[in-house]
């Protein structure tokens, strides 16, 4: 008799197996009873979670109407959409992975995916170098001009798509000491009152770069962001996705941004790190 067949798993399922395997959890691939088989069936101390992966590769062909980040999360969403019907009973959760300059980047692209397009940003001062994190709003359709009323397209929404719990941005961690050095003398000098310009920052990485090129902290390190949905049926379990690397971004009233990250990012923040470098 021959042996099984061996599943050939895409990167992004190999990555996030690589990060369960390192925290620990207990899951099945494809452990499901159902038509449909979600990719993840995760063992947490509350309960089960569904969890979907995708990857985001750079398309054949460029979408016309120019480069649009979300727009590939926004298809990401409609297909893992159909994984969880069967599975309403659980909290589901899609998790992005993407080396692609098409692929996010950071939370601020999945959240407008899911919740905009439009957002309004807030939480850091964007006249000056600022290290605090962003805050997101999204309008509501009767907020805008009806020209614009598009910007409210969301597809997780009071009347759509609850079943998912939060959305999750699968990502490999590194620390440039070349981005973080520029970043540092860029900030004293603003502190210091002397006015920075646009090639100070070019002048800077010319000098440091020689030297700090190469360096870099914790490369390879997986990480996760959680990404909960304020309109989530079953809301995802607070304890999984808590390493040292991770975010979790919650809703406070209208506003979604970070409230919480693992003890690295932490002692990075105490460091002086801003924290769109954590």
């Amino acid at each position: 008799m021959a042996p099984p067949t061996k599943v050939r798993k895409a990167e992004a399922e190999t990555i996030f197996e690589d990060y369960l395997n390192q925290r620990g959890l207990s899951f099945e691939y494809e452990g499901f009873s159902g038509k449909k088989k979600p990719d993840y069936l995760i063992h947490g101390p509350s309960g089960d979670c569904v969890i979907e992966v995708k990857q985001i590769e750079k398309p054949k062909s460029l979408p016309p109407g120019g480069f649009n980040p979300d727009r590939f999360v926004r298809a990401k969403i409609d297909d893992a959409r159909k994984q969880f019907r069967e599975y309403k009973h659980l909290p589901c959760s899609l998790a992005i992975y993407s080396k692609s300059m098409f692929g996010p980047s950071h939370a601020g692209v999945v959240l407008s995916a899911a919740f905009g397009p439009g957002y309004q940003e807030c939480g850091r001062d964007h006249s000056r170098i600022d290290p605090s994190p962003s805050y997101y709003r999204f309008c509501n359709k009767s907020e805008l001009r009806p020209d614009q009323q598009f910007l409210a397209d969301a597809m997780l929404s009071p009347a759509a798509n609850t079943t998912f719990s939060a959305l999750m941005l699968v990502k490999q961690y590194e620390l440039s000491e070349l981005d973080l050095e520029v970043w540092r003398r860029l900030y004293a000098m603003q502190e210091a009152g002397q006015e920075v310009r646009t090639n100070d920052q070019f002048r800077l990485l010319n000098e440091l770069g020689p030297t700090l090129v190469d360096k870099r902290r914790f490369s390879g390190t997986i990480r996760v962001v959680v990404i909960e949905n304020r309109h989530a049926r079953i809301p995802f379990p607070t304890e999984l996705f808590r390493g040292p690397f991770d975010q979790r971004w919650g809703w406070q009233g209208e506003l979604c941004g970070p409230v919480w990250i693992g003890n690295e990012l932490e002692r990075l923040a105490a460091d002086g790190v801003p924290f769109h470098m954590l």
